[in-house]
């Protein structure tokens, strides 16, 4: 929820502030009727159980009413008209006026721009009005609020409505925007307007990149991007200067509903309102409600689905809420930075090793030079596996995936080794950080090669250092290590920073999961379970390995930017890119990338380095998102030999000291994880017996490959 101070809106005497002393609005954008009969009369059920919750004042539609494919060669009889009648039908019901600003494929069927107006505003209840002839677009006017008072019928607030709906922005493909002559257009209009004014039209502009990376929004924005107007046409320019713009509200963006202050105005997306066509799995359609209150002042924007309120309460995938207090990491403090236990990543890689930096998440402190010498020493002692573990390993067929390995591996070690009061939480803690690469290793030598090797490790020797040995170890090699076993010195640093930098991030996916099962007091082994099973998924752990993937499909930068333009008109997703958390730039991506150039340096060969910087290039310029630590690690990992499999697994070692930090954490100040869900099921319904049933096709739906 926003709420934005208010001060003092012109015109036709229609619309008026309530009994209560506000107004209330809400903005359908995105309905996208005519796709499906049945995604129509979803969306209009939508519509209808909002209205009953909302009760608005008014009612917004910001674009895409109608589906761009309505008219196709199986739906030729299909209408505007009778389409049209269909979206506001709601409205009708309710006796509630509305207007609309024109999308981008309103009239991409049977009607043109100029006859969609018409049809709108031939309802009564339609405030809509046919713009200047004169400036671009049909849908830009504006319509007074005024004073519902016995003694005062004066303006209390205005609202804007500016036609964006078009594929060219003053000549240039791409989205449309507000031009210049709109915008001259709306300083003259507006320029003795002093009263409040809030401003709607569909497409984003370019500021909507800038209030997600550089302001703090609520809300979530999707892997789309912003699809804004090509091209800068000053409107924000204009917006800035006046005093009395309080809110711009767009759509288009179906996957997007962040709003914030961009400086002193309040920037939204609507939320997409329809079923229709594309947007968040899982997610229902709604609609963004703003109510402006004059006594005390404000302008309160939230959404709302119809069956519940939008608001902290509530987020899909969680974004945004918090479930815990934590000492651990702190992560995209003000917008950018990552610490643990208060300690900065840049200095931990800069000046620490793993063993270190796992001392200070598990324990909570940086060891002495003796405390880290006696660790890493303790840590060398627990790296030999059962006899019992490693027979399982053996009938691990070698296909599995290797994440499979790691989890498996988890589990058997908590039946040989549970958790009590002589094997606390802390001594299996090190033995798995210690046990996971002799674990993922032996299974990988017996596999592929039918050689069992010795896990065990030398006293002083790095969990980096042991893992890339056990890695290269070949049927000729006798522990501890022969001179051809032993690491590059290169190669162990890199491993060494990237241990550092998977180490921990606060609530990431399987952090929490192993927080949900800590919550339930289970034992350890249990909880990091959970967490290996969460990150094998390709949206968290696997993000490096499908990167990898990517990357390997190029023999050249030239060759990658065509392949990722042309992944990016497909809207296929390419992993490694962008954060939830963080807006202006993953500070562990800096780290890892030099250390990825100094490996191509290294050997003589940058082929994947230029690779890796040219679809960083190009997905920059085009979705304005950034590389994150699993972006480069892909071309690190790989320049260290790592086979790509392999990448996940390295995270497990790494973050398992994240897992069990909270862990302790969990357990010290506990209370059982259950969240609520909301309920979009049927109604109730009668019991059917069965041999009075007709056969009805269940409900499946398709899902990704694993």
């Amino acid at each position: 929820m926003f709420i934005l101070p208010l001060f003092a809106l012109e015109e036709k005497l229609t619309l008026k502030i309530n009994n209560s002393g506000k107004f209330k609005i809400v903005q359908f954008t995105d309905t996208h009727f005519g796709t499906t009969l049945q995604n129509d009369y979803k969306t209009q059920k939508a519509l209808e159980l909002i209205l009953e919750l909302e009760k608005p004042d008014f009612v917004v539609l910001t674009g895409d009413v109608l589906s761009g494919d309505y008219k196709t060669k199986e739906k030729t009889n299909w209408k505007a008209s009778s389409l049209w009648k269909i979206a506001v039908q709601p409205m009708i019901e309710r006796d509630i006026p509305w207007s609309f600003v024109l999308g981008n494929h309103d009239a991409e069927g049977d009607f043109s721009k100029s006859q969609l107006v018409a049809l709108d505003t031939s309802y009564s209840l339609s405030l809509t009005k046919r713009g200047p002839i004169q400036i671009n677009g049909y849908t830009n006017y504006h319509l007074p609020v005024l004073w519902n008072l016995d003694n005062d019928r004066s303006v209390a607030m205005n609202l804007w409505f500016l036609d964006s709906g078009d594929y060219y922005c003053e000549g240039v493909f791409g989205y449309g925007c507000v031009t210049q002559s709109q915008v001259e257009w709306f300083k003259n209009v507006s320029k003795n307007q002093t009263q409040p004014t809030l401003m709607f039209f569909h497409i984003p502009p370019p500021e909507m990149i800038h209030l997600y990376t550089q302001f703090k929004t609520q809300g979530i924005l999707m892997d789309e991007g912003v699809c804004c107007w090509p091209k800068n046409t000053g409107l924000f320019n204009e917006i800035l200067q006046r005093s009395n713009i309080r809110g711009v509200f767009v759509g288009h963006d179906h996957s997007n509903d962040f709003i914030g202050f961009y400086h002193n105005v309040l920037l939204g997306y609507g939320r997409k309102s329809g079923y229709g066509t594309y947007g968040p799995k899982g997610s229902l359609p709604g609609a963004r409600v703003i109510e402006v209150s004059f006594s005390p002042e404000a302008v309160v924007s939230t959404q709302s689905t119809g069956k519940h309120k939008m608001s902290s309460e509530f987020s899909k995938g969680l974004a945004g809420v918090n479930v815990a207090e934590s000492s651990i990491c702190t992560v995209g403090k003000a917008g950018l930075g990552l610490n643990y236990r208060g300690y900065g990543i840049e200095d931990l890689t800069k000046y620490s090793t793993f063993e270190e930096v796992a001392y200070l998440l598990i324990y909570g402190v940086l060891p002495t030079s003796t405390q880290l010498s006696a660790y890493v020493k303790h840590l060398s002692t627990l790296r030999k596996l059962p006899a019992a573990l490693c027979d399982v390993l053996e009938k691990i067929p070698h296909k599995a995936h290797p994440m499979d390995v790691m989890r498996t591996g988890c589990s058997v070690l908590g039946c040989l080794e549970p958790e009590n009061e002589k094997n606390d939480q802390y001594m299996i803690a090190n033995r798995l950080i210690s046990a996971f690469g002799s674990i993922l290793l032996y299974w990988h030598h017996w596999t592929q090669n039918g050689l069992r090797i010795e896990t065990e490790s030398f006293p002083s020797e790095t969990t980096a250092h042991h893992f890339l040995r056990l890695l290269n170890v070949d049927s000729k090699s006798k522990f501890p290590a022969s001179s051809t076993t032993t690491p590059n010195p290169l190669f162990v640093k890199v491993i060494d920073i990237s241990l550092i930098l998977y180490a921990e991030h606060d609530l990431a996916a399987s952090t929490f999961a192993t927080r949900i099962t800590a919550s339930t007091l289970s034992d350890i082994y249990s909880s990091i379970v959970s967490a290996i099973g969460t990150l094998r998924g390709p949206l968290h752990g696997g993000a490096n390995e499908q990167a990898m993937v990517l990357l390997e499909k190029f023999s050249s930068p030239e060759e990658a930017e065509r392949g990722v333009l042309e992944m990016l008109k497909r809207k296929e997703l390419v992993m490694g890119f962008g954060h939830r958390v963080y807006k202006k730039g993953d500070p562990r991506n800096p780290i890892i990338k030099e250390w990825s150039r100094k490996l191509s340096l290294d050997s003589g060969n940058q082929t994947l380095f230029k690779i890796s910087e040219k679809v960083e290039e190009v997905i920059m310029r085009e979705k304005k998102m950034f590389p994150n630590l699993d972006f480069y690690s892909a071309s690190a990992y790989h320049q260290c030999g790592i086979p790509t499999s392999f990448f996940t697994p390295l995270f497990v070692i790494s973050r398992t000291t994240g897992w069990v930090a909270h862990i302790i954490e969990q357990r010290n100040n506990n209370r059982l994880i259950r969240p609520s869900a909301i309920y979009v099921g049927p109604n109730p319904t009668a019991y059917v017996p069965i041999e009075k049933r007709t056969e009805q096709k269940p409900h499946t739906k398709a899902v990704s490959k694993l």
